[in-house]
């Protein structure tokens, strides 16, 4: 999983951030049932 540092203005080490965490904060919560009820495709689970 790609992930990036996260600095203070003194390039001192504040965190870590993932692809995941930024997908997160943009997606809405429920984008993955919106996603599936529009799609042309049948979905199956299993």
């Amino acid at each position: 999983m790609l992930s990036l540092p996260v600095v203070d203005a003194n390039n001192r080490l504040l965190g870590a951030i993932t692809v995941d965490d930024v997908l997160d904060h943009l997606l809405p919560a429920n984008w993955r049932h919106d996603h599936r009820e529009k799609s042309p495709v049948e979905y199956k689970e299993g």
